[in-house]
């Protein structure tokens, strides 16, 4: 698991320098790392025991539904943000 993080990083970090690497990378990676954070929240025991299960769910639902929200926003604001390029990927961000 820790070789998995170590080159996962330094993969992400070879990434970031690059000179052709902007505001969609970093949304992009930003926002895969947001969703699995919500996900784990799902599979994750709680670490306090006297929450009940329901209450649990719902406290991750929210939270989910407001990463989901968030990325939205980023969304917009990085294809507001970034001249069009013609590309399937500017054009869908509209």
């Amino acid at each position: 698991m820790l070789a998995l993080l170590i080159t996962g990083s330094s993969l992400l970090w070879q990434g970031a320098k690059r000179s052709d690497w902007n505001a969609r990378h970093t949304f992009a990676v930003s926002g895969g790392l947001l969703l699995v954070y919500a996900w784990f929240g799902f599979v994750q025991v709680p670490s306090t025991s006297d929450t009940s299960p329901q209450l649990d769910v719902i406290g991750n639902v929210i939270f989910a539904g407001a990463a989901v929200v968030l990325l939205i926003i980023a969304r917009k604001r990085v294809a507001t943000e970034l001249p069009s390029s013609g590309t399937l990927w500017s054009n869908r961000m509209k």
